[in-house]
């Protein structure tokens, strides 16, 4: 079904539930984030104590991948809704 074919009221469906998808993977990642805020990273004893290999990202980039990651999560779960729907036909 492309966007033609679409009322108007499917489309802010649609866009609803995308915006719902976004928040509840963002919103989760950010409450994980909060929540293991202090056992990884600079301020980690543990986490500093680590022999991490050669090929470990610097720690600012975790900061830029994991959001980036979280936004693709919540597409793929839009596709998949807009797939399947909430009822199987």
């Amino acid at each position: 079904m492309g966007l033609k074919d679409m009322s108007k009221r499917d489309i802010l469906v649609n866009v609803a539930v995308l915006i719902g998808f976004i928040i509840l993977c963002m919103g989760g990642g950010g409450i994980m984030g909060a929540i293991t805020r202090n056992d990884f990273g600079d301020r980690s004893e543990w986490y500093k104590a680590l022999i991490k290999p050669s090929f470990n990202p610097p720690n600012f980039l975790f900061g830029i991948v994991w959001p980036i990651l979280y936004l693709l999560m919540a597409i793929a779960a839009f596709a998949v809704w807009t797939k399947t729907g909430l009822t199987k036909e």
